[in-house]
Order: C-alpha cells, then sequence, then structure tokens
C-alpha cells in the first residue's frame, strides 16, 4: 500500500484505488463520511483527554465540545469518588435522584452530565474522554486516525463511495479489509491498555 501521512495523500491514494476521475470532487466527503464511521465503530487511546470541571453549585456537568466517550469519571475527594453511569431510564428510577449528598451516579441528557445525589457544595469533577479527532481538510493535514491506522481511513473512505459504484466488485474487498483492520487495531489498543508484563521501575540514588 503506497503510504500517506497528510490530507492530500490520502486522497491522492483515493483517487488512485477509484480509478474514477468522474468521482475526484466527491472525495472530500467519502473521508468526512469515512471519519463519520470510525467515530462510530474505533475507540483509539490516543484520542484519550482529559478535564477537569469544577462545580460550584447545581448538579449538572456540561460536555467537553470535543466528547464522543467517557472512559472514567469521578470526583477529587478523600477517598476518590467513582460515578458510575446509568441510562436515563435507570438515573431517573433512583431512589436518591432528587436528594443531596456526594454523587456516586450520572447520566447524559442532551449535552450535561447529570448526577445524583446534588452535592451540596462545590465539587472538582475529573473526566478522562475519548475526543472526537479534528476532522480533516485543506487546513488541517492530519489527526489520530491518519496517524495511527491511515488505513483504516482509506478502506472506509473508499467504502462511503459504495453509492456511486453501484455493482463494483471491489465493495466487498474494501469492506472486508476495513472490517479485518478494525478488529486488530482493537485488540491491539486493548493489549496495550493491559499489558502481559508488568511495568518494571528502577531507582538509583
Amino acid at each position: 500500500m503506497p503510504a500517506f501521512t497528510s490530507y492530500d495523500n490520502l486522497k491522492t491514494n483515493i483517487a488512485d484505488y477509484l480509478a474514477r476521475s468522474d468521482l475526484t470532487d466527491k472525495i472530500p466527503m467519502f473521508v468526512a463520511l469515512a471519519e463519520k464511521r470510525l467515530n462510530r465503530d474505533l475507540r483509539l487511546r490516543q484520542t484519550l483527554q482529559q478535564s477537569t470541571y469544577t462545580l460550584d453549585s447545581g448538579f449538572q456537568v456540561p460536555t467537553p465540545s470535543d466528547f464522543l466517550e467517557m472512559k472514567d469519571i469521578h470526583i477529587d475527594a478523600n477517598p476518590i469518588i467513582n460515578l458510575n453511569f446509568k441510562t436515563v431510564s435507570q438515573f431517573y428510577r433512583l431512589d436518591n435522584v432528587s436528594g443531596s449528598g456526594n454523587p456516586i451516579n450520572y447520566t447524559l441528557v442532551s449535552n450535561n452530565f447529570v448526577l445524583a445525589p446534588r452535592p451540596t457544595g462545590s465539587s472538582v469533577i475529573n473526566m478522562t474522554y475519548y475526543k472526537i479527532p479534528k476532522i480533516l481538510s485543506d487546513t488541517n493535514s492530519s489527526n489520530e486516525y491518519l496517524d495511527v491506522c491511515p488505513d483504516l481511513l482509506l478502506y472506509a473512505s473508499l467504502v462511503e463511495s459504495a453509492p456511486f459504484l453501484m455493482n463494483d466488485e471491489r465493495l466487498t474487498t474494501w469492506e472486508a479489509l476495513y472490517t479485518r483492520g478494525l478488529t486488530s487495531i482493537t485488540k491491539s489498543d486493548e493489549q496495550s491498555e493491559f499489558p502481559a508484563q508488568p511495568l518494571a521501575v528502577q531507582i538509583t540514588t
């Protein structure tokens, strides 16, 4: 596979694979749709982001603008208070949903995390979440998808051309390559989070 490390390189490779000059102006759309597909299908440790929010009053915390999915959320206290996710229907059936105290549960409503019980004082909320990578464009030549899994981005872009290719046999191959690559990188990412060997630290004095 030809190497590509920028948005322009990616578009050139897509054009080469498609071999359809009449679709050249559609390639940015294919890439944008592919990025949305990866947002749904893939979680990369390279997109993990940390954020801190001080809740002085109320019981709602706004989601970060680039929020995709929560990895960990807790209240900075001694000891740390881990917050447990509940679906909206579960959350509003909790006995303590309208009570006050140290929050132990949360749910996502629109663009806000809602906590229960409702905190009675100031709370520092620490979040680790998967962010949405910045979309590729003429002014943003790379992102985490292009850095970590350019093959997935390529094949996903090719698959998104399907409505214009009709019954092109290549689509089956591209879809299979995308699925295989997705499985491989997901497994690799999971293994990197839980390494087989413990981390050894040598302290010298």
